[in-house]
């Protein structure tokens, strides 16, 4: 199984379990013939993100999967994060992080069932302290 595949898997196995899930994931690469950078980078582009004016201290925005047309696109995204990112620090916690055009994205670690969204924010903040 590919690193795309997988990435695209694990997003569908809670809901179909591993082999099947495999066997979607295939088809569905196959059949777009998009490497999963490109897709990741394709759907967060063409999606809406809202300033979190909660968070005053720590600048960002978020995409609510709500909002999404399609669930699945939306789970790619967070697994591919997941998969492809790398851990960074935020405060007493590492978060999975991935960098793609001007920003960098990044997820919480609750379950993919509980995920409700996931936040950017441009790279030229990327290690800037927090107000």
């Amino acid at each position: 199984m590919t690193i795309a595949t997988n990435t695209l898997a694990l997003g569908l196995v809670s809901t179909y379990g591993r082999a099947i899930a495999t066997e979607i994931a295939t088809a569905i690469l196959a059949a777009t013939n998009e490497e999963p950078f490109d897709r990741f980078a394709r759907l967060v582009a063409a999606m809406p993100f809202q300033v979190a004016v909660t968070m005053p201290e720590n600048p960002h925005s978020y995409t609510l999967r709500r909002k999404w047309d399609d669930d699945a696109d939306f789970v790619f995204c967070v697994n591919f994060i997941r998969s492809d990112g790398y851990k960074a620090r935020f405060g007493r916690y590492d978060f999975p992080q991935l960098d793609c055009g001007e920003f960098f994205y990044w997820t919480m670690y609750d379950d993919i069932k509980d995920t409700a969204l996931f936040n950017r924010k441009p790279l030229s903040q990327k290690g800037v302290p927090r107000r």
